[in-house]
């Protein structure tokens, strides 16, 4: 909901990347970025780190 109302793109995209990362677990991530592009694609990276090699 927050795309629709002046959030950044990059926050849209790594709430989307969030959402499928924790469907399982029913967890619901409310990203809320405000002017921080660079953080919010280096969380994003993060999270698809520990996504990736969360079994290992």
């Amino acid at each position: 909901m927050q795309c629709f109302f002046g959030t950044d793109l990059g926050a849209c995209i790594a709430q989307d990347a969030l959402r499928g990362v924790f469907a399982l677990s029913a967890f619901f991530v409310d990203l809320d970025v405000h002017r921080a592009d660079l953080q919010a694609f280096a969380a994003l990276d993060t999270f698809a780190f520990i996504a990736m090699y969360a079994q290992e």
